[in-house]
């Protein structure tokens, strides 16, 4: 299954260092996929990618919902777990552990 443009994709080689994370796909070129990951645009090749969630699926719809988590400043400590949950779930463990600092600095 080909990627689209805002298709959410995982990043699917052992080499590449953010492999395992997922981003929503912003630009195609021929095999080539541009993706937002923490709100930064990075570019692979589009052999190295899985498509998660098709745009107008229901899994696309919770991991639209959970990315709205990814962008938000002003988190509470129960908002912060959730965002670590995420993180752990992503198997993103340096920002798990920005996560945890910023929870000590909150409470």
């Amino acid at each position: 299954m080909f990627p689209e443009v805002d298709d959410f994709i995982e990043i699917d080689s052992e080499g590449h260092p953010h492999n395992g994370l997922i981003g929503r796909v912003v630009k195609l070129a021929p095999n080539r996929v541009t993706f937002n990951l923490y709100g930064k645009e990075v570019s692979i090749a589009e052999r190295f990618v899985k498509v998660k969630a098709k745009l107008g699926t229901r899994a696309h719809i919770l991991l639209s919902r959970k990315s709205m988590h990814w962008e938000l400043d002003s988190l509470d400590f129960i908002g912060l777990y959730v965002l670590m949950d995420i993180a752990l779930w992503m198997r993103d463990y340096e920002w798990c552990r920005d996560i945890q600092q910023r929870m000590a600095k909150v409470g």
